[in-house]
C-alpha cells in the first residue's frame, strides 16, 4: 500500500512539471530533438516545429504515460499532422514504439533524403543492446539519387545494433544502415546501372568504383 501512495505522490508531482524541463531532464535534447517552442505541461504539452535531427515533425501534442512511468519509463506520447507513436527513456535505454508517419528532408551522411515514411515502427535499446526492430520504413533519396526511387525495407536486430537494409524497387539501389543503441550509424550505400553522366555525377559526391557498382560508406550519429 505504501509502495502505491509513494507511486501516485510521484506521479502527481511529476504531471505539474512544464514540459520543457521534463523533455531536458530526459535527454531529448541531447538526442536531437528541438522546438522553437515547449509549452504545457508533461500531462497535455505542445511542440511547436519540432524537429528530429534536422528532420521537420511541424507541430505535435506531446504527453507523458503515467502508466509507463509507473514501471520506471518515461513514455512520451506524440501526435501530429503528419506522425504519431511514442519516444521511450528508461535507466538503461530507450527507443520508438509505434511511430507511423512521415519525416521531413534531412541528410544522412553524404546521402540528402527528401522524406522518410515509417509504419508501426518499434525500435528499442537495454543496456546498450537491441532488444526490439520492427515495422517498415521507405526512404525517398534525394539530389543525384533522387532518380533511383524509393528505397524500402524493415528494421531488425543484428546482435547489438539495429539494421535497416532498404533496397529500391528495381533493385538498383541498396542502403544498409547499421545503428547503435547511443545514436552511431554506419552507412553503406550502393547503386548500379546508372548512365555516364549520372555516374560523373556519384563519383564527384564520393562514390568508389566496385565490382557490385557504385559504393559510398559513411558514419556518424543520429
Amino acid at each position: 500500500m505504501m509502495r502505491v501512495f509513494i507511486a501516485m505522490l510521484m506521479l502527481a508531482g511529476v504531471a505539474l512539471l512544464p514540459l520543457r524541463v521534463v523533455l531536458a531532464g530526459a535527454g531529448l535534447d541531447a538526442a536531437g530533438v528541438s522546438a522553437r517552442a515547449v509549452t504545457g505541461s508533461v500531462w497535455w504539452g505542445r511542440m511547436d516545429a519540432a524537429a528530429v535531427r534536422g528532420a521537420r515533425l511541424g507541430d505535435v501534442r506531446v504527453r507523458l504515460a503515467p502508466l509507463a512511468l509507473a514501471a520506471g519509463t518515461m513514455r512520451f506520447e506524440i501526435a501530429g499532422a503528419t506522425v504519431r507513436g511514442a519516444v521511450l527513456r528508461s535507466r538503461d535505454g530507450g527507443g520508438i514504439a509505434g511511430v507511423t508517419g512521415q519525416l521531413g528532408a534531412m541528410a544522412l551522411g553524404g546521402l540528402p533524403v527528401a522524406g522518410v515514411a515509417l509504419e508501426s515502427v518499434d525500435i528499442g535499446f537495454a543496456g546498450g543492446v537491441c532488444q526490439v526492430a520492427t515495422g517498415q520504413l521507405r526512404l525517398v533519396p534525394g539530389g543525384l539519387m533522387g532518380g533511383f526511387g524509393a528505397l524500402a525495407g524493415a528494421p531488425r536486430c543484428d546482435g547489438a545494433a539495429v539494421v535497416v537494409p532498404l533496397v529500391s524497387a528495381s533493385g538498383d539501389a541498396r542502403l544498409e544502415l547499421r545503428i547503435a543503441a547511443d545514436g552511431g550509424y554506419r552507412a553503406v550505400l550502393a547503386v548500379k546501372g546508372v548512365d555516364e553522366a549520372a555516374r560523373d555525377g556519384l563519383l564527384a559526391a564520393g562514390f568508389q568504383p566496385t565490382p557490385q557498382g557504385l559504393v559510398m560508406r559513411s558514419e556518424g550519429r543520429l
